[in-house]
């Protein structure tokens, strides 16, 4: 099946966590281009953050795509970034784990309806 024909990523609201540089931003913007509605956080508010969420709606068009700066180590910014997904797009489907440090936002996903999340 053609990446245009696959539709399973169309209007999924994922988090990108570690997405504003390197394989990071390589999976939030492969994630946009598959119609995905995207919110990619990094450590600080950066360049390299702002010019992330403004080639994803470039992308995808203005509205699909938000950047958030979030320490993913910390639990209350976890919960701050899953309240921001839902507060700009309605629900949450996909965490993609990606930051350097931390897995708290694996058990706050968890605990907004996701029925597994496989780590390798």
């Amino acid at each position: 099946m053609s990446e245009l024909q696959d539709q399973s990523l169309l209007d999924r609201v994922v988090i990108v966590t570690g997405g504003a540089r390197g394989l990071g931003r390589e999976m939030a913007l492969a994630l946009v281009e598959r119609g995905a509605k995207l919110v990619v956080t990094g450590a600080s508010e950066s360049a390299a953050l702002r010019e992330t969420v403004a080639i994803a709606q470039t992308v995808a068009g203005p509205g699909r795509a938000i950047g958030l700066a979030a320490d993913v180590a910390d639990f209350s910014a976890c919960q701050s970034v899953v309240a921001a997904a839902i507060a700009a797009f309605g629900t949450l489907h996909v965490l993609v784990n990606n930051a350097g440090q931390g897995m708290r936002l694996i058990n706050l996903f968890s605990s907004v309806g996701t029925t597994k999340i496989r780590s390798n």
